[in-house]
Formats: structure tokens, sequence, C-alpha cells
């Protein structure tokens, strides 16, 4: 093997000498960020505003069954030129109630209020679980791009000490130019990912950031070992089941078509009769002269009402047929939603299992390109190796450890992704996987 010689970038020490003198900043866990969004995120603030929109939905449907009452007062100056000339006043007080007895279009109307309020809760419940895949993906976005960024600069500083050694061991004639040139390709290229991967380890956070609302600067990382757990139940279709039956999104589409269905029902009051009944109490004084038989009235009514609808131009038809349509294409929207989620379940199903398989896979690469980077280097030295075996050796260790990386968050997502689809992801499930985290 050859003597390591130490080389710093410029820029590397520079970064360095930063973080030296500024204070360590504390580090963010899962659990916390998810917090943070669900205090900040505009999305969820307006799903909840949506879901108190829809919670007056059956108040209001109940109102037109319910009786209704009313007070009408009048006063009025009247004056008289025939037969004499006079002038009074007149005033009526009349309170009426209404009490509906059969209107179809108000009771099923009742009914979709029921409906859109259940539509309400599992929108918002919808919301807050999207908000916790949505932070927990940019959590480990942001993780695998501070990894990424970590690891570009511990290959450009390998790679810097390489290009050292080499003129170094170029000086006393144990190396060529072809070396050389190797090395210092290596070292650009090094360079050059350095820069990508702190973009896009500026990218990720800043949208970290729009997700909580201020800055973060650190995230708390992965413990070394996470516990690798199938699916519980190990069966592909028993999860199908469960998203059929749980799946927030099928469940708004079966409310959607219910809603219709009870839309196309109350489409047909414009050929029901409805009933009400009727009571009322008047009052009036006319203070009108004797002449004019002026003087106080009162008089109480019970009216039993009921309006049948004859003609009304072929609109009330036209109204059925367009509900039913609109029901029909509601069962529809149903059954697709409903095939949408049988794949994407079992697509998340065989994503928990691929990246436990990758996991797996990739930390026996990460030992086997370990392996021959340092076979190859001690082939260097030996002279039956090149630079550029070493170089592309090296490089292979460095991607082996960014896959392990990728796809143990990976199969993060993906476990608590097969449970969001079948409608079961909590807080509770964000809480447990913030566990695996560092302390």
């Amino acid at each position: 093997m050859y003597k390591k010689t130490v080389f710093f970038p410029i820029a590397l020490m520079a970064s360095w000498a930063v973080l030296l003198v500024a204070p360590p900043a504390m580090a963010e866990d899962l659990w916390q960020v998810y917090t943070l969004a669900v205090q900040h995120d505009a999305g969820l603030a307006v799903a909840g505003e949506k879901k108190a929109m829809g919670m007056e939905a059956v108040p209001q449907g109940l109102a037109p069954l319910l009786p209704s009452s009313a007070m009408t007062l009048q006063h009025s100056a009247i004056q008289l030129q025939r037969p004499i000339d006079d002038h009074f006043s007149k005033d009526s007080l009349t309170l009426s109630v209404q009490v509906p007895v059969f209107h179809w279009e108000s009771l099923k109307g009742y009914e979709r209020a029921q409906k859109e309020e259940k539509k309400a809760l599992l929108e918002y419940a919808a919301s807050e679980q999207e908000l916790m895949m949505r932070s927990v993906r940019l959590y480990y976005d942001a993780l695998l791009a501070m990894d990424t960024h970590q690891l570009a600069l511990a290959e450009q500083e390998s790679m810097g000490q390489r290009l050292a050694a080499t003129k170094a061991r170029l000086e006393v004639g144990t190396a060529v130019m072809t070396d050389l040139h190797d090395a210092q390709a290596a070292f650009d290229l090094s360079a050059t990912g350095v820069i990508t991967a702190e973009n896009q380890r500026q990218s990720r956070f800043e949208a970290l950031e729009e997700l909580v609302g201020r800055p973060i600067a650190q995230l708390m990382p992965l413990q070394n070992e996470i516990p690798l757990i199938k699916p519980d139940p190990d069966n592909m279709e028993e999860w199908v089941r469960r998203a059929e039956s749980d799946n927030l999104s099928l469940k708004m589409a079966e409310l959607e078509r219910d809603m219709a269905e009870l839309s196309a029902q109350a489409a047909l009051a414009g050929h029901l009769p409805a009933v009400d009944v009727m009571a009322a109490h008047s009052y009036s004084d006319s203070g009108a002269p004797p002449q004019m038989e002026g003087g106080v009235m009162r008089s109480n009514s019970v009216t039993l009402q009921m309006v049948l609808p004859l003609y009304a131009g072929n609109g009330p038809t036209s109204k059925v047929r367009q509900a039913k349509a609109a029901h029909n294409m509601t069962r529809e929207a149903v059954d697709m939603t409903r095939r949408q989620v049988v794949r994407q379940s079992r697509d998340a199903y065989r994503g928990v299992l691929s990246t436990m398989a990758q996991i797996q896979a990739t930390r026996q690469v990460l030992q086997s390109t370990q392996s021959n980077l340092e076979t190859t280097e001690a082939g260097y030295e030996a002279g039956i190796r090149t630079m550029t075996d070493v170089v592309a050796a090296q490089r292979e260790l460095f991607r082996a450890k960014r896959d392990h990386a990728q796809a143990r968050y990976a199969y993060i997502v993906q476990l608590l992704g097969l449970k969001q689809v079948s409608g079961l992801l909590a807080s509770q499930d964000v809480q447990a996987i913030n566990a695996w985290n560092k302390q």
C-alpha cells in the first residue's frame, strides 16, 4: 500500500473551518419535522377549513324538514278623499307556523347532507395521511441528499489524497504520467460531484423548509442497523382486501356515488306533491272611521296545503335524466378507483419486499466493493493494476454506499406507503419509524 498524503482542497478546508467556528445546530428528527408540518402546512389548514364547511351540511340539510315560523308587522298611513276627507292608520300583525309534512326533495337532501359530512371527515383524514407521507418523503429525501453530499466530500478528499500520492510517486519515478492524468481526472470529476450534491442538498432542505415554515439546519440520521419488518399479514391479497375495505380515496368515491344517487332521487320531486300544515294568528286595527267599518279584527287559521306540480316545461324530466347520468358517471368512477387501489396496494406490498431485498443486496455489494478496492490497491502497488482500476474501484465503493443509503430510505417510504393505501396509516406509525433514528 502506498503511503497516503493528506490533501485538502482549499474550498473544503474553508467549509470545515466555518463548521468548526460556528456552533453546532440542533438536529431535527422525523417526528419533530412532522409536528412542525402539522402546525404550518397550508394544505392541511385548507383541509381543516373544508372539513368545517362540510360539517355544516347536516344542520342545513335538516332545516327544511323542521317547522318554520314568521312574524309579519305592517303599518300603513291611509289618506281618504271620498266619500269623506279623512286620514287614518292601519296596523296588522300576523304570526304563522309552517310544518313540512312531505317534501321529497328535502328528505333526500338531508340524507345527502349526512353523506357530505362523512365525506368531509374522510377528506381531512386523507389530507392528514398525505401530510404524513409528504413529511416522511421529504425528510428521507433530505437525508439522502445529506448523505450524498457527505459521500461526495469524502470521495473528493480520497481522490485528492490519491492525486497527491501519485504526484509524489511520479517525482521518485514509481509512477507514470498516465497515472497522474487518471488521478487528476478523477479528482476533477469528484469536485463536480460535490457541487451537484451540494445543490441537491440545498434544494431538498429548502423543500423541508417550505413544509415546516422555518429553516432546517440538520437532520437526525438513521441508526446503522434498522429492523427489516415484513408486512403483517405476509399475504398480498389480504392487503388488497384491506385496501378495498378501508382505502380513503375509495371510500370517498363510494360516498360520491351515493350522493349522486340521492340527487337523482331528489330530482323526482318535480313530479311529486308537497304537503304542509300551516297555522296562523292575525290581528289588525284599521283605525278607520265608523262609516268605513274599521276597527279591530282577530283571526286564527289552520290549513293543510298540498301542491301538485302539473307542467313545468319538461324541466323536471330533464333534471331527472341529468341526475341519472351523473349517478352513472360516479359508479364508473368507483370502479376505476377500486382498480387503481388494487394495483397500488399490490405495488406497495411488492415494494416493501423489494426494498428489503435491496437493502440486503446493497449491504453485500458494499462489502464486496470494499474488498475489491483493497485488492485493486494492492495490485497497483505490485504494478499489475493501473490507477484507472484504482479510481474505478474507489468510485464503485462510494456508489455502493449511496445505493445502500437510498435502499434504506426507500424501504421506510414503501412500508408506510403500504399502510396509507390500505387506509391504516396513523401518526403512531410515524412515531414508531422515528425511533429508528439515532438518539
